[in-house]
């Protein structure tokens, strides 16, 4: 008991003492995440979270080998090849904290993103730290053979990634990872890994000790250091405690404390490949973002995920020891609950990324003449007036358009009159007339007018932006950050 309370308590404190300091120099340094249309907070943030997660986590570490060094507990050393996978795993999760830092401080390209994430998990492999039999029930074992390397590294680099997309909403990512890191040291306990059981003690810890400081209003965020390094250490401790008891048991619990990014992470995919986008791209189309459409705040958005992350978690871990020879019907059922979130919020948009698709398609969209199917995407996800001229004007732009106009009134009774014009020195092609174009700004009543210049052969391109500003139209917003009437009204 000492151990666990010791390992607990200091990397808590440290966190707690870490973090506000961290936030003060991410700041000097310039290490700020700044507000987009994607994004909730309003101003600048630091986001060097990550340093204060891998300073408690070293804490608590270094103070859980202190009690153990001193004779402070009954527990057994771990054995040579458990402090080897061990050893993989953290420095695996140094190795995604560093690249991570980089990404935040300079950015980096996804290729050498995917490289250094393949690189680390196929060290944790070499290690020991492989999964190569499932035990979906008694007597039925799915013996992965040749395919155990790819099991294996396609769980940690996928779960890395995932944790990465999930940390949209404050305190989220660190929420599910809190829940994720009890239910792998639960299952690490039953299997005798107290060295792993600790490391997950640590975690929990560290992850207490930031949260106050993540949460919505967020003093700063985990950034690309802290979510990778987390997703990292998690999928490999994972993977680490499955394979010494039944290998499903131990990766379903994980998988089901993760399964909001792990199914958010899996349709961004899908939606992506069939838009045609890098799975990498940016959107709002993740869980998060259709429950703060819905109207929910941003803390409740985190409590409901995270409330409902824990509670699966329980449930799996009641069901999966209490009717072995179901296991795989439990863990269905159970994805079946988050599925069931999912679409509750409308998060499973896969049949407007099909439709964006065939209409891309049936218009013969060339990327000389016609609008990408990406900016389509861009206007879909639209939730303000300022965000959507900024795509409209990126439409325009790539149409060959020279000039728009658009003019709405405001609350206070005045006129916002929005100007957007190519860039003088870009084209030389004489000016077709001004087309009028209508723009739904209210779900009933006379719509507004968008006055478009282009170049006398741009009819196409015209034509192709009216269908666009059909579709997605002022209408479909909520009300403006510009202050002007809301568009439902």
């Amino acid at each position: 008991m000492l151990l666990w309370l010791a390992v607990a308590t200091s990397s808590l404190v440290s966190a707690l003492l870490v973090t506000p300091r961290l936030a003060r120099l991410a700041t000097a340094w310039g290490i700020v995440d700044h507000p987009d249309p994607r994004k909730v907070h309003r101003g600048p943030v630091p986001y060097l979270g990550g340093g204060a997660i891998v300073a408690a986590l070293a804490v608590g570490l270094g103070v859980g080998l202190g009690v153990v060094g001193l004779g402070g507990t009954t527990l057994p050393w771990p054995a040579a090849a458990e402090c080897l996978e061990l050893g993989a795993l953290l420095l695996g999760g140094v190795v995604m904290f560093a690249m991570g830092l980089a990404d935040d401080a300079r950015g980096l390209r996804v290729r050498y993103r995917l490289a250094l994430q393949l690189a680390a998990a196929s060290a944790v492999y070499a290690a020991g730290v492989r999964v190569e039999a499932l035990a979906l029930a008694d007597g039925w074992v799915l013996s992965l053979g040749a395919w155990s390397y790819v099991w294996t590294v396609l769980w940690i680099v996928g779960l890395t990634n995932a944790v990465n997309f999930i940390d949209g909403v404050d305190g989220l990512a660190s929420g599910l990872c809190t829940v994720a890191s009890a239910a792998i040291g639960y299952v690490a306990l039953s299997n005798g890994q107290y060295a792993t059981a600790v490391v997950m003690v640590a975690l929990i810890g560290a992850l207490l000790g930031y949260l106050p400081f993540n949460w919505h209003p967020a003093r700063i965020f985990l950034g690309d250091s802290g979510s990778l390094l987390l997703g990292f250490v998690l999928a490999s401790a994972a993977v680490s405690t499955a394979a010494k008891a039944a290998a499903f048991v131990g990766l379903a619990v994980p998988a089901i404390a993760l399964g909001v990014p792990i199914i958010d992470t899996a349709f961004a995919v899908v939606r992506r490949a069939i838009e045609r986008r890098s799975v990498f791209a940016p959107d709002r189309q993740h869980v998060h973002h259709r429950l703060l459409d819905l109207g929910y705040h941003p803390r409740r958005v985190a409590v409901v995920l995270v409330i409902e992350a824990a509670v699966a978690t329980i449930a799996a871990i009641a069901l999966l020891n209490v009717v072995p020879q179901a296991r795989l019907v439990v863990v269905l059922g159970l994805l079946t609950l988050h599925l069931g979130l999912f679409r509750w919020c409308g998060a499973l948009r896969l049949r407007d990324a099909l439709r964006l698709r065939r209409t891309a398609a049936s218009e013969d969209l060339a990327p000389a003449g016609l609008v990408s199917a990406e900016w389509e995407g861009r206007l879909r996800d639209c939730v303000t007036v300022d965000d959507w001229w900024r795509s409209v004007c990126g439409v325009a732009a790539e149409l060959g358009c020279t000039a728009l106009r658009f003019q709405l009134d405001r609350r206070d009774g005045g006129v916002l009159d929005l100007r957007w014009s190519a860039d003088s020195g870009a084209g030389g092609e004489p000016a077709a007339a001004p087309a009028e174009l209508p723009v739904r700004h209210r779900r009933r009543g006379p719509p507004l007018v968008l006055a478009v210049t282009g170049p006398v052969d741009g009819e196409v391109g015209i034509r192709r932006l009216a269908g666009l500003l059909e579709r997605h139209s002022l209408a479909e917003l909520g009300t403006s950050r510009l202050g002007i009437a809301p568009a439902t009204a």
